[in-house]
């Protein structure tokens, strides 16, 4: 993923011991399952990270990555996921072709190693007011049968779709504690905890 998870607000949260996830506690043993997981930015989180990024070695991480691997087969050999949350599209404007052929690649790179891969819409309309990388992810998911955290959707009911004032990351608020109704209207917040959900339910069905 790019920039919106590569960052401390983000998915990190679980592996800190100051949230409070109040009436959805249920969620806790998703958190205990991946712990480790949520925090830890290996090769393929990277600001700036673009659909066609993630298969140049360029981009690659030198220090755990072998020469001429890219940065998704880097991930893959180092940690095997069962599981990869795909945070993409912010990045990548001007050419939605190439969007939609790279994002497959991304895919169906996953589903051949054997990981379910959780593909996410995104709150932002970077590449124009048309919302068209929303719509491949869609068109992937839907094609590959792969689960979709539907976000654009989810930030509909934020103010301001829960995007900070560059239009692209997403507004945080503190303490993470879900007793509070108003955390609900905070992008972060609730980009973190639909997350865990999916999570929650993709790891119940294959057992994960």
């Amino acid at each position: 993923g790019d920039s919106l998870i590569a960052t401390p607000q983000s998915l990190a949260q679980w592996d800190q011991a100051t949230y409070n996830l109040g009436e959805f506690a249920y969620l806790q043993p998703t958190i205990d399952q991946y712990a480790g997981s949520f925090g830890r930015y290996g090769p393929s989180v990277r600001v700036g990270l673009h659909s066609w990024s993630v298969f140049d070695p360029l981009w690659a991480d030198k220090e755990f990555c072998r020469p001429n691997e890219d940065v998704l087969t880097c991930e893959i050999r180092l940690n095997n996921p069962s599981i990869m949350l795909v945070f993409l599209g912010s990045n990548d404007a001007g050419v939605p072709g190439g969007f939609l052929m790279n994002y497959r690649q991304v895919v169906e790179t996953l589903v051949s190693t054997g990981s379910v891969p959780i593909l996410a819409t995104k709150a932002d309309r970077f590449e124009g007011p048309d919302n068209v990388n929303n719509l491949a992810i869609r068109e992937v998911a839907a094609e590959l049968q792969v689960p979709l955290l539907e976000f654009d959707l989810l930030a509909d009911t934020l103010p301001g779709r829960g995007l900070s004032p560059d239009n692209v990351h997403l507004t945080y608020l503190e303490p993470l504690d879900y007793r509070s109704a108003g955390l609900m209207a905070v992008g972060y917040p609730v980009h973190n905890l639909s997350v865990l959900m999916i999570l929650d339910k993709v790891r119940r069905e294959i057992g994960a």
